[in-house]
């Protein structure tokens, strides 16, 4: 008896490609977005040039939102660094435009024709009018705010200062309020009682 043998069919691969996910830009659309992962239960200290604090509210308030964006230690780093770096160059370009500023005022002082030449005179000047205060912690706490602010270096402040100096410096004229009641009576009399003694002393 002859064996027949049956065959199971070859299923037929398409020889067409498959078609590609469409891309936007680098990011594929059909992948699914998830969070970061990868933040630490506690992060450890960050590392901070010296003379320099992450402590308090601004601590936690960084470390939590580094916890939110899933940040490991390595890449919460790197956004201090970053903040630090940024706080740095604004500081320094404050601080540059601060020392423009008085130098630019000393250079426009040492110009000025009223000031410049009689420096050390008005130096001299004000320096009689903090004697004349009398106070010295006064004194040296005005000294200290014209430091600060560097209002020292300031043609306009010098010049009010110095011409302020003068009322204390200079000479002032004298002048009486009316004649003396005492006219010219001898050292020791009495009060003239009128003004027609003092024409004529010798009527009674």
């Amino acid at each position: 008896m002859a064996q027949t043998t049956t065959t199971t069919p070859i299923e037929e691969k398409s020889l067409e490609p498959k078609a590609e996910p469409e891309k936007d830009g680098n990011t594929l659309l059909t992948e699914k977005k998830e969070s970061p992962t990868g933040a630490p239960e506690k992060y450890e200290d960050f590392k901070l040039p010296e003379g320099v604090k992450l402590e308090g509210e601004t601590l936690k308030s960084a470390t939590e939102l580094f916890k939110e964006l899933g940040l490991p230690q390595a890449n919460a780093q790197k956004l201090v660094d970053f903040h630090l770096s940024q706080i740095k160059a604004a500081t320094e370009a404050s601080s540059k435009a601060y020392d423009d500023m008085r130098a630019a005022w000393q250079t426009a002082a040492k110009a000025d024709a009223e000031i410049g030449p009689h420096m050390a005179k008005i130096k001299e000047n004000v320096g009689r009018l903090y004697d004349a205060i009398g106070d010295a912690k006064l004194v040296a706490d005005f000294k200290s705010i014209m430091d600060l602010t560097g209002a020292g270096d300031n043609p306009a402040f010098i010049k009010v200062l110095n011409k302020i100096s003068s009322f204390v410096t200079e000479g002032k004229h004298v002048s009486g309020a009316q004649p003396s009641k005492f006219g010219q009576s001898a050292p020791g009399t009495s009060e003239r009682p009128s003004a027609a003694h003092a024409l004529y002393p010798n009527n009674p």
